[in-house]
């Protein structure tokens, strides 16, 4: 199992999305925030599980779909990097940036 972690921008992605649900059933916004949470733990024990995010065609950036979002994180060896979680309908290169494998 790989370790996890959650950069600055996925830990507010996740906040935001679910402080948006929140507001229509607090009921759904906190099955999505444990949907969000299994699909994290499910891509640490099988890091390549999801497919390579097609915007930056770098294979060791990869996402898994949970609804209508991209759960979008970075592999390098033992080390798993969730980059940011983004509406399908949202350009994910302004949503992450250019170098969305910086988690600093």
């Amino acid at each position: 199992m790989a370790a996890i972690d959650w950069s600055l921008k996925a830990q507010r992605h996740l906040r935001d999305i679910t402080e948006y649900l929140e507001s229509t059933s607090a009921s759904y916004a906190g099955v999505f925030g444990g949907r969000v949470l299994a699909a994290a733990e499910l891509v640490s024990e099988f890091p390549r599980l999801g497919r390579v995010v097609p915007e930056y065609q770098d294979n060791d950036l990869r996402e898994v779909l949970v609804g209508n979002y991209r759960l979008v994180y970075h592999v390098t060896g033992e080390h798993l990097g969730i980059v940011g979680i983004v509406h399908g309908s949202r350009d994910l290169r302004g949503a992450l940036g250019k170098t969305p494998w910086d988690l600093g």
